[in-house]
């Protein structure tokens, strides 16, 4: 939908002579590209040879909307080949190539990664670091591939230190870095050993990594990783020795699943550790699932659920022969920040000590329970570590949505509500290839759901860029309108028609029409242009941040209205101008993209006009001159627009060819200047005497207050002219000593 504009002119009590024009706004609808936010391209992801590698050198991406940072995920080993030896070029080379397109830098430097039997160097082992071997895919082997550091070993972690001591060193703060992940911990980087060794750590050790990215960037923006909260160990089950016990799940509801409804039940299936739930993939028969609850999508997507009534045993009268009972405690959905997910939690009783370890879940079936649907996520928050990421100001990012079926693309939703105010959110695909062979994909809309979720600012182009534009093009689309921060000015009202020294007032109402703030100031500003383009004025309103603006989701957040008043700045000349509204810096430079129509090429928006009307007008009455005597006498009519308080007098100036000030003298004045009108000057000079033949001197009028000598409004302004003075006239003095005088 393109944008309208509806003009009205209104009197504003705080003017005397001017009117205030005020534009109005509706979202035009289309993709924006701007900094701090959008869409990001991996050149590197965990191998050199993905996703940056069919992209010639010269190819930037032109074809893509959106896309703002160029993401280089790599090994250790490749950065630091041998101790203190660092081959910088492997981050500098994408780094320059993008910059000229605009975008920023953003890094993972992994440690344990599973194209690399090296990720961390082998010199770090070699130095004495502990480590296990691996098979990717098969876990710790004694004489596995790969090799993965104990990430808690001092030794490492010293190395690890000076490492991202050279980093932070090179790149922390530098204007063409964006963020630095936490990636020294887990496979690919990721937080977690899933695919690598399996191992668990707790939580102390996970704090000793953030500790250290904290110690070294104290400029760039750090992420952490949503699988320190997914990692092994980690939510291993932990039965309580008599009664109940509470288990929580998370699941995504499909946009395939509105106006349906769900049978919620619960049972449980043999603990596997190589598997975070394999409940789902069992699917145990209805009858040793528990039903619990129903959950209910309406139309618009809002999520409710009603629990079932059980008979449930009391601890000393458990029916015989059962093996376990279940019951519904609460389901966690927040409709207005994340719509699209929630957690729910289930209580479990068991009876007695089983032989083999057991553990929860959580089955979604249809209305009649008898249909196995999915099994949610088993997964659990970690209050010590949240609370460190949200002190240190981190980031948050997801790197496994859709590697899942849509009901479970994603688990960490409510733990980014903690985090999402203050820093931003990265969202990242599977790799779309093989998410979309598994059938994981669907139609994407998963991705978008999990950006609005989350109140993501960037999500990740996870795939060859060309081939996923292709294939998701209206998805990207849609993410593109909603990711991020997106600033749109429903209405402004400005000045026009008013005189110098009257204010120049800007009002105007913004609304966040994307799911995340900003995380850098944004002003909003006015420009004036005269009809040649060049820059008359800049307004800029710099008690108003934009990144402060309330976020809603569904492009429903509150509108917030601002008003300022300026003073127009020295040497702006009577003119009409063309009025241009641009979001950036506290200086005026324009910086952002707006849904608006009317971009001049430099991300400013024209959205009117408007005129400072002049003092004066000056016109060459009469002039007459004597050659022989090198006399000129001129007659000046004045035409006055405002009434004036102070004394007014007329001046004369003659300039040199090169602007210099020759000569300056008052008129002889009919008439005092005080009330708007028409008053006569007469001026009468001779010539100097060593003016050089064939060149042009410059003949000035205008006038002036003598109460305010020094003053930046010593002159009035004229309705034409420089410097607050009208040139009306040329002196061309002749080889022969005659002279012309050229009237403008």
């Amino acid at each position: 939908m393109k944008n309208t504009l509806i003009t009205t002119l209104c009197m504003s009590a705080a003017l005397i002579a001017s009117d205030l024009q005020t534009v109005t706004f509706q979202d035009n609808g289309e993709e924006l590209t701007n900094p701090g936010m959008g869409f990001v391209l991996h050149f590197y992801d965990n191998n050199i040879n993905a996703y940056g590698s069919r992209l010639a050198p010269e190819d930037l991406l032109t074809d893509w909307k959106g896309v703002s940072q160029v993401y280089l995920r790599l090994a250790w080993s490749l950065i630091e080949p041998q101790e203190g030896h660092f081959e910088w070029s492997v981050l500098d080379t994408p780094m320059q190539r993008y910059r000229e397109r605009g975008y920023k830098t953003s890094f993972r430097i992994t440690c344990s990664d599973t194209p690399f039997p090296y990720a961390t160097p082998k010199w770090v082992e070699e130095a004495g670091a502990k480590g296990y071997r691996y098979t990717p895919g098969k876990g710790e082997q004694l004489n596995g591939s790969h090799w993965e550091p104990d990430f808690n070993d001092p030794i490492f972690l010293e190395k690890l230190d000076h490492l991202l001591a050279k980093l932070a060193e090179r790149y922390d703060g530098h204007p063409d870095v964006e963020l630095f992940d936490i990636g020294s911990y887990g496979t690919w980087g990721e937080g977690h050993t899933w695919a690598s060794t399996r191992r668990a750590y707790p939580d102390d050790v996970i704090l000793k990594h953030l500790e250290l990215h904290h110690k070294h960037f104290k400029k760039t923006q750090v992420l952490s990783q949503d699988d320190f909260l997914s990692r092994p160990g980690f939510i291993k089950p932990e039965w309580k020795a008599n009664g109940w016990t509470d288990f929580t799940f998370d699941i995504v509801f499909p946009h395939q699943w509105r106006g349906q409804k769900f049978m919620i039940t619960g049972g449980l299936v043999a603990y596997n550790p190589h598997r975070r739930s394999d409940g789902w993939k069992t699917a145990p028969a209805p009858q040793q699932r528990v039903p619990l609850a129903m959950l209910t999508i309406a139309e618009d997507g809002n999520a409710t659920v009603a629990p079932l009534a059980a008979d449930l045993p009391a601890n000393d009268a458990f029916p015989e022969g059962a093996e376990f009972a279940a019951r519904f405690v609460k389901f966690d959905y927040d409709a207005e920040n994340r719509p699209n997910s929630a957690k729910i939690t289930a209580s479990y009783w068991r009876p007695q000590e089983f032989k083999r370890e057991f553990s929860a879940f959580v089955d979604i079936m249809d209305e009649s329970g008898k249909k196995f649907i999915i099994g949610a996520n088993l997964e659990k928050e970690d209050d010590l570590l949240m609370a460190k990421m949200a002190e240190y100001k981190f980031g948050f990012r997801d790197d496994s949505i859709l590697v899942d079926y849509p009901p479970r693309a994603y688990f960490h939703a409510k733990a980014a509500q903690q985090l999402w105010r203050n820093a931003p959110i990265y969202i990242e695909s599977e790799h779309y290839g093989g998410s979309a062979a598994r059938g994981c994909w669907d139609d994407g809309y998963g991705f978008l759901q999990s950006i609005e979720d989350y109140h993501a600012t960037y999500a990740s182009i996870h795939w060859w860029p060309h081939e996923f534009l292709q294939a998701n093009r209206e998805l990207v689309r849609d993410i593109n309108r909603i990711i991020g921060f997106r600033f749109l000015p429903q209405s402004v009202s400005f000045s026009t028609n008013l005189g110098y020294n009257e204010p120049f007032v800007f009002k105007s109402t913004w609304q966040n029409r994307g799911v995340a703030p900003a995380y850098a100031d944004y002003y909003p500003a006015i420009t004036l242009k005269n009809k040649q383009g060049g820059i008359a004025a800049v307004f800029v309103n710099d008690q108003f941040n934009l990144r402060n603006l309330p976020v809603a989701l569904k492009q429903k957040a509150p509108a917030v209205s601002t008003e300022i008043t300026c003073a127009f700045p020295p040497n702006v000349l009577s003119d009409d101008f063309d009025v241009f509204l641009s979001v950036g810096d506290a200086f005026g430079k324009p910086i952002l993209e707006l849904p608006i129509d009317g971009n001049d090429g430099s991300r400013r928006y024209k959205i009117g006009s408007t005129a400072l009307k002049a003092d004066y007008s000056a016109f060459l009455s009469a002039n007459k001159g004597s050659i022989a005597e090198r006399k000129l006498s001129f007659e000046i009519t004045w035409e006055t627009n405002f009434p004036q308080e102070d004394r007014i007098k007329s001046f004369f100036h003659l300039d040199s060819p090169e602007g210099q000030l020759l000569k300056a003298m008052g008129g002889e004045d009919s008439g005092d200047f005080h009330t708007p009108g028409t008053y006569k000057s007469t001026f009468e000079f001779t010539l100097p005497d060593n003016l050089a033949p064939d060149k042009k001197y410059q003949v000035w009028v205008g006038l002036w207050r003598p109460e305010r000598v020094t003053h930046e409004n010593e002159r009035l302004i004229p309705k034409r002219g420089r410097m607050r003075r009208v040139r009306i006239a040329n002196i061309i003095v002749k080889k022969d000593g005659t002279w012309e005088f050229e009237i403008l």
